[in-house]
Formats: C-alpha cells, sequence, structure tokens
C-alpha cells in the first residue's frame, strides 16, 4: 500500500488511553509522522475512524464472547 499510495504523513487520533503510548508516539517519530490530536468533543475531525470504531463495535465486540486474550486476538484479525 505504502509502494502504491506514500507514506502517511499525519497520524490523528483522540485523548483516549489508548493513544497515551510512548510506544506510540516513539513509532510515529522514526516514521516522521506528525501526531494531531482530534479536539475534546469533536469526533468529526476524523469520521473515518469514528465509523470504523462504530461499526467494530456492532458487528464485533458486542456480538462476540471472549474466552480470552488468544481467542478475542484470533476474532478480531479475522
Amino acid at each position: 500500500m505504502i509502494k502504491e499510495r506514500g507514506q502517511t504523513k499525519v497520524l490523528r487520533s483522540d485523548h483516549g488511553p489508548v493513544f497515551v503510548s510512548t510506544v506510540l508516539l516513539e513509532w510515529a517519530v522514526e516514521r516522521g509522522l506528525c501526531n494531531l490530536n482530534i479536539e475534546p468533543g469533536k469526533p468529526c475531525q476524523n469520521g473515518t475512524n469514528e465509523n470504523l470504531n462504530g461499526k467494530f463495535r456492532d458487528e464485533c465486540l458486542a456480538m462476540t464472547w471472549f474466552h480470552s486474550r488468544a481467542h478475542a486476538r484470533v476474532i478480531i484479525e479475522t
């Protein structure tokens, strides 16, 4: 995908606990990505991500009872 379209220049994320990660920030810096945060209360600034999160929550997470992390990983990756 990167070969076809080029590398992304910006990583846009919300202020959730998932994105308060030094590992993620180091990964972004190593790749020359700029990290932009969505303003609090304005999820529409990243509508694609919000759409994916909503569908993922409705179609996978809310419909599946995970027995372990390994089980969750297999189902989510699928």
